[in-house]
């Protein structure tokens, strides 16, 4: 997945400025899906009623680019992700490619979560519409998702200045270990920056410390999972223990 603008200048000369994010496969093509304004405003609406939650990602489509499906999906809809390639100039047109995600059709329930104004944009939409959860292999266990951490990661400015972004989770009993690296620079004690992240674990899972995943912080050069993001290849961030 990544960030995309719709325009080269200024953000602060142009208030209308989108970011927003596209979503691709090496094996069929890049910006398969977007975003728009109205599928961000459906995922903030997401967030602001459950801010703990692993969100979807809501994303427009061209049906004439891609012919999406559902595969075998559960009581709530959610099943894995299929698709055909339409383009007559692809080089490789795969047909019913699995690409290892998740995903669900938008229901009544997503609509009902936006302002009326943002509800007749989203059914006013020309384009088809899916809402993405990951891939299944980001699961750590049945309670814990790679997002929760990413998400923990940035809860707190100050906390996060002091953090490079890698994070390391293993598994392990009775909780997952969450093994974290502190930007180079950074002057803050590893111990005192664990047991922030600690703190904001046990807040998000509701549970005692026993239970809840532990916290290692390491200093830059102590990580042991590589000394820093390697941008040509995606981190790993899930690991066995």
């Amino acid at each position: 997945m990544s960030l995309t603008g719709c325009t080269s200048r200024s953000m602060a000369a142009v208030p209308t400025t989108l970011i927003g994010s596209s979503m691709g496969a090496g094996e069929l093509g890049l910006n398969l899906f977007f975003e728009t304004r109205e599928t961000i405003a459906l995922r903030r609406a997401h967030h602001r009623r459950d801010p703990g939650a692993v969100l979807p990602v809501f994303f427009c489509y061209d049906p004439l680019r891609t012919f999406v499906e559902i595969h075998a999906p559960d009581a709530e809809g959610v099943g894995e992700l299929v698709i055909t390639v339409l383009d007559a100039k692809a080089t490789i047109p795969l047909i019913r490619y699995c690409t290892g995600d998740l995903a669900r059709w938008l229901t009544e329930s997503d609509h009902a979560l936006v302002p009326a104004d943002v509800r007749v944009r989203l059914r006013a939409q020309p384009l088809p519409m899916i809402a993405m959860l990951g891939r299944k292999r980001d699961w750590v266990d049945a309670r814990w998702h790679v997002d929760h951490f990413k998400s923990l990661l940035y809860r707190r400015p100050a906390l996060a200045d002091q953090l490079s972004g890698a994070f390391r989770v293993l598994a392990g009993e009775p909780a997952p270990v969450w093994e974290v690296q502190l930007r180079r620079d950074a002057a803050a004690d590893p111990q005192a920056v664990a047991e922030a992240l600690a703190a904001l674990v046990r807040e998000q899972c509701g549970e005692p410390a026993a239970a809840a995943p532990a916290v290692h912080c390491h200093r830059y050069e102590a990580f042991p999972y590589g000394m820093g993001l390697d941008y040509e290849r995606k981190f790993a961030y899930l690991g066995a223990r």
